[in-house]
């Protein structure tokens, strides 16, 4: 777990499968925003050999090992439809502004 805890902390963390729709819907929907470059670091569990205990400890600090799991200014966010309802009244833009992503 040593990459949730280094010095550099991206804006935005999200944690995902390749192949989950959810996944790939909330990349999308970020995707919409102008996010400066380092802001957003997005990390496929199925592509590493620590995903199980990723997911052991998301379960442990968010209570749900479902993703994506989705982190704003260090703080969970939520999931996919957390974000998109956020996104659709103006939540998300706000909160992107606020950490400085966008």
């Amino acid at each position: 777990m040593g990459f949730l805890f280094s010095k550099y902390v991206p804006q935005i963390v999200v944690i995902s499968k390749s192949w989950c729709i959810y996944c790939k819907r909330t990349r999308k929907a970020l995707a919409a925003y102008p996010l400066k470059g380092d802001a957003m670091e997005w990390i496929d569990i199925n592509k590493r050999s620590d995903g199980k205990e990723i997911l052991d400890y998301m379960e442990k600090i968010t209570g749900s090992r479902r993703v994506p799991r989705i982190f704003i200014g260090g703080e969970f966010f939520g999931g996919c439809d957390e974000m998109n309802a956020a996104k659709k009244d103006g939540v998300l833009e706000h909160k992107l502004s606020a950490i400085g992503a966008v």
